[in-house]
């Protein structure tokens, strides 16, 4: 698992330090937690929360939802499985999981938090489901987007209609569906939340419950940094990965593979800087580099999605780079071409292939 925090977690920007949750107090009440989105990282990050009960007899009650029947009747049944890094593995038996929101509300009421880790295209339905966790537009519950690309937030936004009750994270944990029930943690990297001036308590509570389940995780005051540092990361390793077929580990050893990724680097950063945003690292293709090792038996989501042939978050990804480039100017042609393969049938995409490398090159 990731390590174990220390008594309190250092922020970024001058936000604080975050002490860990107090989940030893049996006479405390605890909070009640909802993943939307039962795939890799919402299974893992489901463990993490339900691993506080686990260790300690008391802790957050812990629902998964999830549209994913297979994996939803094994949770209930069996228990969520997670192989780790060292190949070790952890049964968990308080995870509770369904599809339907309705079954949470009947078995204990409305949730202190929903965390949405579903793709991106179904972020809309998944906005309506944690609005209805949350107890509607009067509730106080706030939902939490750890999602990639750009865009979930403001589609919450939407849906909520309250700035107070929405906030944005990132991590950089990776993890893989290996069958119904059972998921791989493949890397461990840093996970941060966005600072919200309208609601800073909600922001500590859940940061101090993430560090007190093993994801070290810090709050950031630069909301745009933090997005964008994101999508930099997943634009330069997800299209390349599902394109080539590589997990994050073999992409850091292709050298074709890292030229591509070098020139989408390049091109996000050009964007970026026209854009007058500021990164929360100094040197992008390096960041970027850190996490394929960090990361390396890792199979990116989008080449989960390409390999089960669903559709992809290349839109809100790569997408956004192109549209953005467009905006300010910033020429962005492979980012495009990457858009355009990802998006394209299989059958094309072999004819399109020899353009890719002639981009390496």
């Amino acid at each position: 698992t990731a390590s174990e925090p220390s008594h309190s977690v250092p922020s970024k920007n001058n936000v604080g330090p975050i002490p860990l949750f107090n989940i030893i107090n049996p006479t405390e009440k605890q909070p009640r937690i909802a993943i939307i989105g039962g795939g890799a990282m919402g299974s893992l990050i489901g463990s993490h929360l339900a691993s506080l009960g686990a260790k300690h007899g008391t802790g957050p009650e812990v629902w998964m939802l999830s549209s994913w029947n297979d994996h939803v009747d094994l949770i209930n049944s069996q228990g969520l499985t997670i192989e780790r890094m060292d190949d070790s593995y952890q049964l968990f038996k308080n995870v509770r999981a369904t599809s339907n929101p309705e079954e949470v509300l009947a078995a204990g009421g409305t949730c202190d938090y929903a965390i949405v880790l579903v793709k991106t295209p179904y972020t809309r339905n998944a906005s309506k489901k944690a609005l209805t966790l949350l107890g509607g537009k009067s509730g106080k519950g706030s939902v939490l987007t750890l999602q990639n690309g750009i865009g979930n937030r403001e589609i919450l936004l939407e849906e909520f209609e309250d700035e107070s009750r929405v906030i944005l994270g990132t991590t950089n944990h990776g993890a893989t569906i290996i069958e119904p029930g059972v998921v791989r943690h493949t890397g461990i990297g840093d996970t941060q939340l966005a600072e919200n001036k309208w609601n800073p308590k909600s922001v500590s509570t859940i940061a101090s419950i993430l560090n007190s389940c093993g994801i070290p995780t810090q709050i950031d005051s630069d909301l745009d940094g933090l997005l964008w540092g994101k999508l930099i990361v997943n634009a330069g390793i997800n299209p390349i990965t599902a394109l080539m077929k590589l997990r994050n580990g073999e992409l850091a050893e292709n050298l074709t593979g890292k030229k591509l990724l070098q020139k989408t680097v390049t091109e996000a950063v050009g964007v970026v800087t026209r854009k007058g945003i500021r990164l929360p690292f100094s040197n992008p293709l390096e960041q970027v580099l850190s996490v394929l090792r960090a990361t390396s038996p890792n199979q990116s989501s989008m080449l989960q999605d390409i390999l089960r042939g669903v559709k992809t978050e290349i839109d809100s990804i790569n997408g956004v780079i192109v549209r953005e480039g467009e905006r300010v100017g910033q020429a962005v042609d492979l980012n495009r071409l990457l858009v355009a393969l990802v998006s394209s049938p299989p059958e094309e995409v072999k004819e399109l292939i020899p353009l890719l490398m002639k981009e390496a090159y």
